[in-house]
């Protein structure tokens, strides 16, 4: 069970902290899933209603702005309400949101963090990961348990051809990806063009990230292909993270200067198997239909 002091607490290192998360809001949250008997598919339903019915109304708002703008008309009563409700329903959104992420991550001795770089480090064996591939990626997450941790991302179109996609990349990078049977919490469509939670581990193997894709880099007969030879041999090799973090730790061990130069293509290469499968096409990220939905406030 979750209580409105944990959900706050965790709201410090969510990494889509919002500005109006509080107490009182976590209080009717865990109302509103007591009543509908902590079922996590019916709180994901009443979260999207309550996004949908803040994104008409915000339309709605803005309408009559533009509308009295053009007239030189001051802001009315209707307004008023309108702007009052969005920030209403958005609210109810965002504390349902994080309730949900706590009900999957508590059980498994999760916490949200912040920590995205170190998280993408273990998870996935680098940090550039979740950037060249966006669409495994999309609206991730980060938690934690000690050391370890995991990433949960909120895809579009998951469907046989992303799961293929995600299994091979997995398998190339030593990562496990899970399909928990756990609502989506970033926008639940029900199977209607929503997101999906998609759930990214590290399998413990050491053939992950840079340092791993050096023993099955192509090998070449240029100087890109000398500094990879170079590097496999040296036992205190790091698994680099960045460009310049390689560049540095070569300069320090007095690398050639002819070395530091091929530090970029073979970089470029490393990038490019990194990208693999961020072709998958996506949905779009916004309110999908949703001013299409009919959903009244309650």
């Amino acid at each position: 069970m979750l209580t409105a002091e944990e959900l706050m607490k965790a709201s410090k290192t969510y990494e889509h902290g919002y500005d109006d998360c509080c107490e009182a809001g976590f209080k009717q949250a865990l109302k509103i899933a007591a009543e509908l008997g902590w079922d996590p598919w019916k709180i994901a339903v009443r979260k999207t209603e309550a996004m949908i019915v803040a994104a008409n109304a915000t339309r709605e708002a803005d309408k009559i702005s533009s509308e009295k703008y053009e007239q030189g008309e001051e802001l009315g009563e209707d307004w008023y309400e309108l702007r009052a409700l969005a920030r209403k329903r958005y609210s109810e959104d965002h504390h349902l949101e994080l309730l949900l992420a706590m009900m999957w991550a508590k059980p498994l001795g999760l916490w949200p963090t912040h920590a995205e770089g170190r998280a993408s480090m273990w998870v996935l064996g680098s940090r550039d990961a979740i950037m060249y591939n966006h669409s495994f990626f999309d609206h991730a997450y980060y938690f934690r348990t000690g050391e370890q941790f995991v990433i949960a991302s909120h895809p579009y179109n998951v469907g046989d051809k992303f799961r293929q996609a995600a299994a091979e990349w997995c398998e190339d990078h030593g990562v496990n990806v899970e399909y928990p049977d756990f609502p989506t919490w970033w926008n639940y469509g029900g199977g209607a063009g929503g997101t999906t939670l998609v759930v990214w581990k590290g399998n413990g193997e050491r053939n992950r990230g840079f340092k791993g894709w050096l023993a099955k880099a192509e090998e070449t007969d240029d100087p890109e292909g000398d500094l990879i030879r170079e590097m496999i041999t040296d036992d205190e090799l790091p698994n680099f993270s960045s460009l310049p973090e390689m560049r540095g730790y070569l300069l320090r061990r007095g690398a050639s200067a002819g070395a530091i130069e091929a530090t970029t293509g073979v970089w470029e290469r490393w990038v490019k198997e990194v990208m693999r499968g961020s072709d998958i096409k996506h949905g779009s990220n916004g309110l999908k239909g949703a001013v299409m939905m009919e959903a009244e406030d309650e």
